[in-house]
């Protein structure tokens, strides 16, 4: 079965909120871009086309985000269940006047997933880690994160340049690594090391270890965090 579908969000550079999720083949997520260049500053245009021409208008581009890889009818349902949990959370933002198709099952694109498991804010599992006494370090990355990363790729954004010191070594005794993005862990590792390097503008620690398969990934930590960073838990 053909996989060439994707699911795209279309993001507001100015508040980085989705204010369009569609789906299709080959170049059809620019042609929105190509549509507001045709209606311009038409006042009458559809609200998807006027957020457009408002941003560029500002000098600022469209982000965009591509799940792809689908089959037409798993594009259907990641786009309509997206559609529907964008609305909830923005729903003075989002421009899609259909609902999508209707969905007998339901999946989500990864980042939609996340929005879900947030909203949820069931952190009993971590909760459990806590209380048993485990020592967890938190590496927090809000800001580089990109959904449309590989591992291999989002890896070489978080594992460097961390600033340790005689305080923050005691990763050493962390039980279990985690790598938390939007409160929701992404990765856990066992075990990691830390490198030093200086190289050019490079002056830190390199973070280097490999993920395992465990309960607390994918799920909610309920724990005010910076945008990037790291935590010491039960240290």
């Amino acid at each position: 079965m053909d996989k060439n579908y994707y699911v795209y969000h279309l993001r507001d550079p100015r508040d980085n909120k989705v204010f369009y999720v569609g789906k299709g083949i080959h170049s059809r997520v620019l042609s929105h871009e190509k549509n507001a260049d045709i209606y311009n500053k038409d006042d009458n245009a559809p609200k998807k086309i006027q957020t457009i021409n408002e941003i560029k208008s500002e000098g600022k581009e469209i982000i965009y985000r591509i799940y792809p890889n689908m089959t037409q009818e798993e594009a259907f349902n990641v786009e309509a269940k997206d559609i529907q949990v964008f609305r909830e959370l923005y729903p003075d933002k989002m421009t899609n006047i259909q609902s999508g198709h209707h969905c007998e099952w339901l999946i989500t694109s990864e980042e939609t997933n996340d929005i879900l498991l947030a909203k949820k804010q069931d952190d009993s599992l971590f909760k459990k880690y806590i209380k048993n006494g485990t020592k967890i370090l938190a590496f927090v990355n809000n800001r580089s994160w990109d959904y449309n990363d590989i591992y291999e790729e989002r890896y070489n954004k978080f594992k460097k340049v961390w600033k340790l010191n005689q305080y923050t070594k005691n990763y050493e005794k962390a039980d279990l690594i985690i790598v938390v993005h939007n409160n929701i862990i992404k990765y856990v590792f066992d075990k990691v090391s830390f490198n030093r390097i200086d190289e050019g503008t490079d002056h830190g620690f390199e973070f280097q270890g490999t993920p395992i398969k465990h309960k607390l990934t994918n799920t909610y930590v309920n724990i005010k965090f910076a945008q990037i960073g790291f935590r010491y838990i039960n240290f």
